[in-house]
């Protein structure tokens, strides 16, 4: 028997594309839409034979094409095609990393995309803004139709139950947010906390950025080239302070995050201590992100320093992948309830030509016998005419209904024969019938 599902009313959906699963960034690069181009994307994908509807999710992991198209379309030689006219790029070359999904298994990859299921970090919570950004844009440009208005706005919803009922998002899974999960562990609340940057690395920056969104007051930055200072204190609000008078920063800090390329500390255990005996009985966090290490492991010696490297920082982040591994096993779960919902909702859509075919078909049957009797029977009254129409009627219907169940139930349960096949069988309804009098 075939399952629920097995998905065959669901093959005019595709996906296609690249991602950082099989393809390097030199590639993903090559044929990455961007912004101001999205527009002419969809235009090209639109206007392609036997495409009906489009979404384009491009980002720094993936360029995908999540269409509505006939099942003679080729999703691989179509983003091959796209890549070539969009960008000038010769993809055949690498057509081994594109893939494409038809069906079920399009429908499963947008629903896992969209619940970061799929990201090369479980449980990033931009893919979603993204995904919903990328259908709006799609809609706008009149390239969404009845078939991705139904189904993209369930991965939506899927997502959103994922991220409600598991736990996927909640825990630092990047050696910066780690350091804001540390930092929450000292301090009651990060509100009103000042943090000072010792060098200027991209690490420290997330670092820095994830410190100010959970509340932080001010943020001061020094580097040894001050000119890369400025450049960050801008991004972060902060303010930027020449390399030599970092230790003044130090002592009104909370935090310190240290991420130099010095094959050397720059932070020592005495400088370190002078700066607490000023400031008793109020902690100070330091995250040494240097590799090489920036700071003497003997601070951590000094009361009220809470210091923690790269390792400890790295420690933090595998454990909070095996949760999040864990909670990706109940999204997915998750995930396949979406999915039989939505499968037999389709089911249910493409039984409603074919019940309607039934019914007309019943009813023309019964106005042609009542048509035929009323020529051998001339003298019936509207009256007698309207007793033997609602008498056929309602034979008709305790006829049909039982069968009407049935495809029902077929819709939703599977069944060995094509839904339109079974009609056919049962009524004598061609394909046709069904659709034309949906």
């Amino acid at each position: 028997m075939m399952h629920a599902l097995d998905g065959a009313g669901l093959q005019n959906y595709l996906a296609c594309g690249v991602s950082f699963h099989a393809s390097p960034v030199e590639i993903r690069e090559k044929v990455a839409v961007p912004p101001q181009r999205l527009s002419e994307a969809l235009d090209f994908v639109i206007g392609q034979p036997g495409v009906r509807e489009c979404v384009i999710l491009s980002t720094c992991n993936r360029t995908e094409l999540y269409l509505s198209a006939e099942e003679w379309v080729d999703g691989r030689v179509l983003f091959v095609r796209f890549a070539r006219a969009l960008r000038s790029f010769d993809l055949s070359l690498s057509a081994d990393q594109v893939y494409s999904y038809r069906g079920l298994r399009a429908v499963l990859h947008l629903f896992r995309v969209a619940s970061s299921l799929d990201s090369l970090v479980i449980g990033e919570p931009q893919i979603l803004g993204q995904t919903k950004s990328a259908f709006r844009e799609s809609e706008a440009r009149g390239c969404v139709g009845r078939d991705l208005h139904r189904l993209v706005p369930r991965a939506f919803a899927a997502a959103k139950t994922v991220r409600n009922e598991t736990g996927i998002c909640d825990s630092a899974v990047s050696v910066s947010y780690a350091a804001v999960q540390l930092a929450r562990k000292i301090f009651e609340t990060l509100s009103g906390k000042s943090v000072a940057l010792v060098g200027a690395g991209k690490t420290s920056e997330l670092a820095a950025m994830h410190l100010k969104e959970a509340g932080a007051r001010s943020i001061a930055v020094t580097n040894r080239t001050l000119t890369r200072a400025e450049e960050l204190a801008e991004k972060c609000s902060g303010i930027a302070v020449e390399f030599e008078k970092r230790w003044e920063q130090i002592a009104g800090a909370d935090v310190v995050i240290c991420s130099t390329d010095a094959p050397h500390f720059i932070l020592w255990k005495e400088g370190v201590a002078r700066i607490m005996r000023s400031r008793p009985k109020r902690p100070l966090l330091v995250l040494d992100i240097s590799v090489p290490r920036n700071v003497d492991p003997k601070v951590a010696g000094i009361e009220g320093v809470y210091l923690f490297n790269i390792d400890d920082l790295d420690a933090v982040v595998r454990a909070n992948q095996k949760g999040r591994q864990a909670e990706a096993v109940r999204a997915e779960g998750i995930l396949q309830r979406a999915l039989e919902r939505f499968v037999q909702e389709e089911n249910y859509s493409q039984m409603g030509p074919a019940i309607a075919a039934i019914r007309n078909q019943i009813r023309t049957i019964c106005l042609s016998e009542l048509e035929r009797l009323e020529q051998n029977m001339p003298g019936i009254t509207p009256e007698e005419r309207r007793e033997l129409e609602l008498m056929l009627h309602r034979i008709a219907q305790k006829i049909v209904h039982p069968a009407i169940m049935e495809l029902k139930t077929s819709g939703s349960e599977g069944s060995e024969l094509p839904r339109l096949t079974l009609v056919e069988k049962l009524f004598g309804i061609g394909r046709e019938a069904s659709f034309l009098n949906s």
